[in-house]
C-alpha cells in the first residue's frame, strides 16, 4: 500500500522506515538565532537530508527527506523549546521525494 505522496514504501509494521519528504515553513523568530544551523545538526542526527533556507518575509524553510520516523521527529523537534529562537507557527506540507539528494544544506 502507498503512504500518499512523498512517500516510498507500506504502511506495515516497518512503515517509519519508509522515505518521505516535507516541506515545513517555520515563522516567528527564527532569522538571526542560529535556526538553519541547529535544524542541520538536529536532521544530520537523525540521517534526515534536505535543507533551511532563510525567506525574505523573516520565516525560515526547511525541506527534510528520510526515513518518516526520522523525519517526523525532526518536524516535532522543529515545533519544540529546544529549537532555537521561537516557532510561532509550522506549517508542514508533503513534497515529492527526490532520488539522491544527498546531505543537508543551509542557505
Amino acid at each position: 500500500m502507498n503512504g500518499g505522496p512523498g512517500t516510498r514504501g507500506s504502511s506495515g509494521p516497518d512503515a517509519g522506515d519508509a522515505v518521505t519528504a516535507v516541506e515545513a515553513m517555520a515563522y516567528g523568530m527564527v532569522q538571526g538565532v542560529g535556526f538553519r544551523y541547529r535544524t542541520r545538526q538536529r536532521a544530520e542526527a537523525l540521517g534526515v537530508e534536505g535543507s533551511a533556507q532563510n525567506l525574505p518575509d523573516g520565516s525560515v524553510c526547511v525541506t527534510a527527506q528520510g526515513p518518516a520516523a526520522a523525519v517526523a521527529a525532526l518536524a516535532d523537534w522543529l515545533r519544540s523549546p529546544d529549537a532555537p529562537g521561537r516557532v510561532e507557527r509550522l506549517d508542514v506540507r508533503q513534497i515529492e521525494v527526490r532520488a539522491g539528494r544527498g546531505g543537508f544544506e543551509v542557505g
